[in-house]
């Protein structure tokens, strides 16, 4: 896909006390919305801006979007 992508971030607590970050990506292509999952990412420090950025880039990284 050559055109932008969007991302949807959101954070979950669990009942029993883990917390997780998913990454969503949304794309236009060809007439239609698409959208996937990238990761639930169990997060294991204190959620800082900084944190949350660089797993959000880690995971963006992994799936080659870093550019997009």
């Amino acid at each position: 896909h050559i055109g932008s992508i969007h991302l949807v971030i959101d954070g979950w607590l669990a009942p029993f006390a883990y917390s997780y970050l998913g990454i969503v990506v949304v794309w236009y292509d060809r007439g239609k919305i698409w959208r996937s999952t990238l990761e639930l990412i169990r997060l294991t420090q204190s959620h800082t801006g900084e944190y949350l950025a660089k797993v959000t880039v880690d995971c963006l990284n992994r799936f080659g979007l870093e550019e997009k």
